[in-house]
């Protein structure tokens, strides 16, 4: 049996799950549709055996999963179970006794996920949100390199950034994201900021990250499997609405979009880096300067690969469906 956890409509598990059936494999997908609803957890002279239940209905024991795939989401698990407390705790409020039932899920959640990636597996549940801090200072430990940045919750240090030169405000964890009536969820990858802006804002403010623009040549995307490097250029510079950030996406006129071949000290800095992190599958993003310069910007550990796929035609399903089912 293979398990992936995975979202709801997402397009490239839906691809997986295809190949892999054609090939005979019995596949599971859960996450936050199909949740986890029932466990038995038990050490009996040293043998563990856990049984879980999906809220399909499916019962299964962890000894079946021979491989494990997160892909994104999160692990749900329990709707509408009923917790005794103990008399003691009857009279705590509704906000403590809420914090105690989460701590046990997450223990329980920990626990499972952790048994789950004991066995051949691609991706990292527990590093699913990202840390654009740690991977930078990480990539530079690799000997790659990467933008000059400044995290300040001083406004005046803000403004002078912003004097010294074209300045982004990029998240630390993840992107922004907004929804307007137009729009469902308009994404932010990076947003500019002018010195007269400032203006609007308190002497201190909440933590901001400012990043050095770099000119480029083109933009580089990287997709890592299990030490295995597919790259694709992206031609995003002369156009206006993509020249900051590829991604965001001119589907008007789209960038040009072809297979590209990383140097071999560059693939030897990343799988460095990938191990360092501790991250097995994700979405590199790089710059190639005039100066034939490499500066990394940041890893996806969930990263989409569907367009380099399209663009590149490097298969990419068939061979993650190939490791999960033991072909690689």
């Amino acid at each position: 049996m293979i398990l992936i956890i995975s979202s709801d409509f997402d397009e490239s598990t839906d691809k997986i799950m295809k190949w892999l059936i054609r090939k005979g494999e019995e596949v599971v997908r859960t996450g936050s549709f199909n949740y986890l609803s029932g466990i038995t957890i038990s050490l009996i002279k040293g043998e563990l055996r856990v049984s879980l239940k999906l809220s399909s209905g499916m019962n299964f024991e962890l000894d079946e999963i021979k491989s494990f795939w997160y892909r994104k989401s999160w692990f749900r698990m329990f709707e509408n179970l009923e917790f005794i407390f103990p008399e003691e705790l009857e009279s705590v409020n509704s906000d403590y006794r809420e914090y105690l039932l989460n701590e046990e899920i997450s223990s329980l959640e920990t626990f499972i996920v952790k048994r789950f990636e004991d066995r051949p597996h691609i991706g990292n549940y527990f590093a699913k949100n990202g840390n654009k801090l740690v991977y930078f200072l990480e990539a530079s430990n690799a000997g790659m390199k990467i933008p000059d940045f400044t995290v300040t919750t001083d406004k005046s240090l803000v403004e002078r950034e912003l004097k010294r030169g074209i300045k982004m405000v990029k998240p630390i964890q993840d992107l922004f994201y907004s929804n307007t009536e137009k729009e469902s969820i308009k994404n932010y990858y990076s947003i500019d900021y002018s010195v007269e802006e400032l203006s609007k804002f308190n002497e201190t403010i909440f933590p901001s990250m400012l990043q050095s623009y770099i000119d480029k040549k083109i933009e580089i995307r990287v997709f890592y499997l299990h030490g295995e490097l597919y790259s694709m250029a992206i031609f995003s510079q002369n156009d206006d609405k993509t020249r900051v950030d590829f991604r965001n996406y001119n589907d008007e006129f789209p960038n040009r979009m072809i297979p590209f071949k990383m140097p071999g000290d560059m693939c030897s800095k990343i799988r460095v880096f990938m191990n360092a992190i501790n991250l097995n599958t994700g979405s590199l993003d790089f710059i190639l300067t005039e100066e034939e310069d490499y500066i990394f910007l940041e890893v996806n550990p969930a990263g989409q690969y569907g367009m380099i796929e399209q663009n590149c035609f490097y298969s990419l399903d068939e061979r993650i469906s190939d490791f999960l089912s033991y072909e690689l």
